[in-house]
């Protein structure tokens, strides 16, 4: 037998994927809710610590684009382009 290795990580499960996508989605509404980007602002005028709001499209792609059900398989890559597509 095999000791386990830290370094390996189960794959989440479906439901922690869904519960993460919940959560990207409602930190997303936020960012828009408190208008933190502007479409005429240029990278410089954004604040440092409001940077990191700009990966929450990508990395709610990535996320959606992980589902393992399936059944909604094709939807998710559809939804993921959308994300991806907002975050380019």
């Amino acid at each position: 037998l095999r000791d386990s290795d830290a370094s390996e990580v189960a794959p989440p499960e479906q439901k922690e994927l869904e519960e993460l996508i919940q959560q990207l989605k409602e930190i997303g509404a936020h960012v828009m809710q408190l208008r933190l980007f502007s479409p005429n602002e240029e990278l410089e005028d954004i604040s440092t610590t409001d940077l990191k709001y700009l990966m929450v499209p990508y990395m709610l792609a990535e996320v959606v684009a992980a589902s393992r059900d399936m059944e909604k398989r094709l939807e998710s890559l559809r939804q993921a382009l959308v994300f991806w597509r907002a975050f380019a």
